[in-house]
């Protein structure tokens, strides 16, 4: 028998259990941490298990209370993970025998895969619309998504409800480029945002033609000639240019492409004057099929021209031997515009004749007599601005006949042969020779008289007239006589229709200064039949003189009653260099303001020099009239200078000392004595303080003493 004393013992055999597994989400993004919970109890007493270690498919697992251990794991792939092993140790109990339970949970970390990317047309005109496609599935089970959003590149996309295939239509109005490459997806039934785009990418362009050049190789032509319009187009977008296999049309009609010069072309050609505009109304690119134009303001105008050609004679019916002067008028017919640029070739009588151009135009005259001839354009030789030659143009025709009497006319403008300084006449210098040319075809024995006169060249007044006479072989001076001068006048030629005389003739110191004169020519024949043509020959009359170097005199201050004063200068024309007036002509006068006057001539280089010009007997300043005067009128006639007579001025002068005194006017003997004076001009009163040449008694020199500023002399 066996008292067991109150005393027992009782041993536990016990395991842990699984109760259950719990997770927030079982399909995730991958790379999303996903938190799982795992309930542990003992299976004895159903308690929860609070402490020790726990791991889970050998993740730890931490107590979050009441046995419920959390652990968290992440995967970076697609994949489906399952946790169904939980071990244990180190609880109070020391239990490390788990029962499993059959529990375990499964998780997914899954992706969206962006399978396709397609578009309707990946490259189309603008204001087209364009579809785009991409198909999404879950890369876990290649299941379709089919909710929640779905945005690429910021453009929302929409299921069509079958195929996971999201659409979206895109249109834009100007050339641009949309790019697909960004897939963002969420609020689906998974929540998967994670999206694998696969390495695809979409771009869909909106483009059109763009006209880049459209030129012609002439734009202004002849009538019925060909010109060519060349035209470059490029696709806007990338500058592709359009070529072989494009189209293009130019007002409606096909251009042909030039594959060795890049370009469309087309030839056009109009029978009619005017301007035609070409420019492109259609293209289609054939590789993308875009035929949207941009014409880029790329137009072209081409005329088609021809030259109205007028000929008017200035007279139709002339006397024989009358020169008829023709103008031609040559216009562009599009626009009437003058054209200056063409050598047009004459026909005389159906036969060429001559050829003229702008510059040579004034040379379309003809002379004849007892004849008509017929005068039209033949043919327009060049035309350097456009090159039209074609050209519409008149007849005219011209009869000389003869008259009971031939006017004589003058045979061009008087000449002056031998100007001084290209065009002028100067006073009294020369006899200046002018040619007239006069014409009678009664003979030259008709003519009556014949004159020459100077105008004003305004024409405001007449200066000087002189005459030839054919019946007494005079010559004379008909106005003017106290301005000019006669000499040697003759006929130089004289035989037939032709007369030409040579005028000799001297202009006077009274003549008008006179710059750009005309001269009349005054034919009159013995039936008062005349020509009085008035020419602007411009040649320049001058009567003034001018000092090349200002007259002077030789020294500006001497004594009293000097007589030994020189004036020099040189005398030439006014607005020469080097034509001088002749001293048997001019007289050169210095006048004193005082007391005389002295004269003098020039010499072949217009220098004057005049000695012995004397000077007042009293100290004052003394001035020197200078007048250039017609030789042998004296000193009181009129000034050849252009402006105020020049003058000089000579001061007549005298030293005066004025101070004197002596250092010590008592001295012992062998000691130096000193005595003083001040010396001064007396005209200006200025204190002469070198210079000075004076002796005391006659031969003892005053010397500067430059302590007390005064002359002295010293003796011992």
């Amino acid at each position: 028998v066996v008292d067991q004393n109150a005393q027992s013992l009782t041993i536990i055999w016990d395991q842990i259990v699984v109760k259950s597994y719990s997770v927030l989400d079982d399909r995730v993004n991958i790379d999303d941490t996903v938190s799982i919970d795992v309930t542990l109890s003992y299976d004895f007493d159903d308690s929860p298990v609070t402490d020790g270690s726990v791991s889970i498919n050998s993740i730890a697992a931490t107590h979050q209370g009441g046995g419920v251990w959390r652990f968290t794991d992440v995967k970076s792939s697609v994949q489906a993970f399952t946790y169904d092993t939980a071990a244990c140790s180190g609880d109070t109990h020391g239990i490390t025998t788990v029962d499993q339970n059959g529990q375990s949970v499964e998780i997914i970390w899954d992706q969206i895969t962006v399978i396709s990317l397609t578009s309707s047309d990946d490259r189309d005109n603008i204001g087209s619309t364009i579809t785009v496609n991409t198909t999404l599935q879950y890369a876990y089970d290649n299941s379709n998504v089919t909710d929640g959003s779905v945005i690429i590149n910021f453009i929302v996309f929409t299921y069509t409800g079958a195929d996971g295939i999201w659409s979206t239509d895109r249109l834009q109005n100007s050339v641009t480029d949309e790019t697909f490459n960004s897939t963002v997806a969420s609020g689906n039934a998974f929540d998967i945002t994670e999206v694998n785009q696969n390495g695809l990418s979409l771009t869909i362009i909106w483009d059109r033609i763009q006209v880049l050049t459209t030129l012609v190789d002439d734009g202004r032509i002849n009538t019925d000639t060909s010109c060519e319009i060349r035209v470059t187009l490029i696709l806007e977008y990338d500058s592709t240019p359009l070529g072989t296999g494009d189209s293009v049309t130019l007002n409606g009609v096909a251009m042909v492409w030039d594959g060795p010069d890049s370009r469309f072309e087309l030839s056009r050609l109009q029978s009619v004057v005017g301007q035609w505009t070409y420019f492109v109304n259609s293209s289609l690119e054939t590789t993308y099929g875009i035929s949207v134009l941009n014409l880029n303001s790329q137009e072209i105008s081409v005329i088609w021209d021809q030259l109205s050609i007028t000929i008017t004679p200035d007279d139709t019916t002339p006397t024989d031997f009358d020169t008829v002067t023709f103008a031609l008028s040559v216009t562009f017919s599009y626009d009437s515009s003058l054209c200056t640029s063409y050598t047009v070739d004459i026909s005389r009588n159906g036969t060429y004749w001559l050829s003229f151009t702008n510059s040579n135009i004034s040379q379309f005259t003809d002379v004849n007599n007892a004849l008509t001839y017929n005068y039209t354009t033949l043919s327009v030789a060049s035309e350097s601005s456009f090159g039209i030659t074609v050209f519409t143009t008149n007849l005219v025709e011209v009869t000389w006949s003869t008259p009971a009497n031939f006017a004589p006319y003058n045979n061009g403008a008087p000449i002056l042969n031998n100007p001084d300084d290209s065009d002028n006449m100067y006073s009294r210098l020369k006899f200046y020779l002018i040619s007239s040319s006069i014409v009678d075809h009664d003979g030259f024995a008709d003519v009556d008289y014949v004159e020459i006169s100077l105008w004003h060249n305004e024409g405001l007044f007449e200066v000087w007239r002189v005459r030839f006479t054919m019946a007494s072989g005079n010559f004379s001076i008909e106005l003017g006589s106290e301005y000019i001068q006669l000499s040697s006048c003759r006929i130089e030629f004289s035989s037939g229709s032709l007369l030409n005389i040579t005028w000799s003739i001297k202009i006077d110191w009274d003549h008008a200064d006179m710059q750009n004169v005309d001269v009349q020519q005054y034919v009159v024949d013995t039936s008062l039949a005349f020509d009085d043509t008035l020419y602007e020959v411009d040649w320049d009359v001058e009567t003034r003189l001018d000092y090349n170097l200002m007259p002077s005199l030789s020294d500006d201050r001497g004594d009293v009653d000097t007589v030994d004063l020189q004036a020099s200068g040189t005398v030439i024309y006014y607005g020469s260099s080097d034509v001088y007036p002749l001293a048997n002509e001019t007289d050169i006068w210095v006048i004193h303001d005082f007391s005389g006057s002295w004269s003098g001539n020039v010499n072949a280089f217009g220098e004057l020099l005049i000695s012995g010009i004397g000077s007042s007997s009293v100290v004052r300043l003394n001035t020197y009239t200078f007048k250039i005067v017609e030789t042998g009128l004296g000193a009181a006639s009129a000034d050849l200078f252009h402006t105020t007579s020049a003058s000089d001025t000579f001061i007549t002068d005298s030293i005066e000392f004025y101070i004197s005194g002596v250092t010590d006017s008592r001295i012992n003997i062998n000691e130096m004595g000193d005595v003083w004076w001040s010396a001064r001009y007396e005209f200006d009163r200025v204190d002469i303080q070198s210079g000075l040449e004076a002796y005391l008694n006659g031969i003892n020199l005053l010397t500067w003493d430059s302590t007390f500023s005064r002359w002295h002399y010293q003796e011992a």
